[in-house]
């Protein structure tokens, strides 16, 4: 009986996809089926994916062309027959109660979802994935809403934002998918994901060991890479907006701009190292979240320099010049 989809996107694996294999192999809970999506691989990585379903019922291979992370997840949801769905990154690990508990507690509970902690490791010497864990009074049920506030907000916001480490029922994404051809593809969905969740299982227990990869998609990200976040945060803004969430709304609003300042500083002083169509539009999103946030009265950025001078850099020797003789006119009346 299948109960879970495990999807696992392959992509130049060979080094670590056997211990990522393995460690679902070793579940507890055997009602999983696992679905190997080989997108393109050249490094042996497709052969092992075929080694393991001739060994194994229970899994089976996708080979296509390759796509990128969105692509293989997409193609996984696409032929899932569990009830659930969980998406495993190959070079990553789980506990092996991780399946067993998770499920355990969405069907005690009628959740929809389960969060748990995540843990990087260098080293896989550094992870015990048999451990002894207590989940015993340790896992809260939340709302959907309630986790979006997780997301822009406190610690471990990664916990939250990452689709890695989570048990979904599959009707969750019922009419949504990743987002081809970009990075920061869980930005995209997850805060969907939870606005349609009405019970949410939360605990900080470590189920999922995070590889901390040198060479990994999202590491030494250009600016023009990390465009995608903000194209991103720019769609979380007008969901939440035409939903009529306005406290998840300003707070998308504000994570824009804090996030977005040290990225436009760049932008500006070193103009040679982006796409400039597309750092013009960035700087476009600023000043639309911006000038929305003016009307929410979240911020008062006219009056502002910092915040002036990185949506309009064109007129910063005109606000320059104005500041100083408001600065003066002061100093002359304080002394008349």
């Amino acid at each position: 009986m299948i109960t879970v989809s495990i999807i696992i996107p392959v992509y130049q694996g060979k080094s670590y996809l056997k211990r990522c294999i393995d460690s679902v192999l070793a579940q507890s809970c055997q009602e999983y089926e696992i679905i190997l999506v080989d997108d393109g691989s050249t490094d042996g990585s497709a052969e092992i994916c075929d080694e393991y379903a001739e060994k194994q019922k229970t899994i089976t291979v996708i080979h296509k062309e390759n796509g990128g992370l969105s692509s293989a997840r997409n193609a996984g949801l696409e032929i899932a027959s569990g009830e659930y769905v969980m998406f495993i990154d190959a070079d990553d690990v789980v506990h092996s109660k991780m399946l067993e508990t998770e499920l355990k507690v969405l069907k005690e509970e009628n959740a929809d979802i389960f969060i748990c902690g995540l843990k990087r490791f260098a080293e896989i010497e550094e992870v015990d994935t048999c451990a002894e864990l207590q989940i015993k009074n340790c896992v809260e049920i939340q709302s959907g809403l309630e986790i979006e506030s997780k997301l822009f907000c406190g610690q471990n916001v990664e916990k939250y934002i990452s689709c890695c480490g989570k048990l979904f029922k599959k009707t969750v994404f019922n009419g949504i998918r990743f987002p081809q051809g970009r990075l920061f593809e869980d930005e995209y969905i997850t805060y969907q994901l939870y606005y349609r969740s009405e019970r949410i299982a939360v605990t900080d227990i470590v189920f999922y060991f995070y590889f901390t990869n040198p060479c990994g998609i999202t590491k030494n990200l250009t600016l023009n890479k990390r465009f995608d976040e903000y194209d991103a945060q720019e769609e979380r803004i007008k969901f939440f907006k035409k939903k009529r969430c306005k406290e998840l709304y300003q707070a998308a609003l504000l994570k824009l701009l804090n996030s977005a300042q040290w990225d436009l500083i760049k932008c500006q002083k070193w103009k040679e190292d982006f796409d400039k169509e597309r750092g013009e539009k960035f700087q476009q999103q600023y000043r639309e979240a911006l000038e929305q946030a003016e009307k929410e009265g979240i911020v008062r950025f006219k009056n502002n320099y910092d915040f002036y001078v990185l949506a309009y850099p064109e007129k910063v020797n005109f606000f320059r010049v104005r500041r100083q003789w408001q600065n003066l006119l002061r100093m002359i009346r304080s002394k008349i």
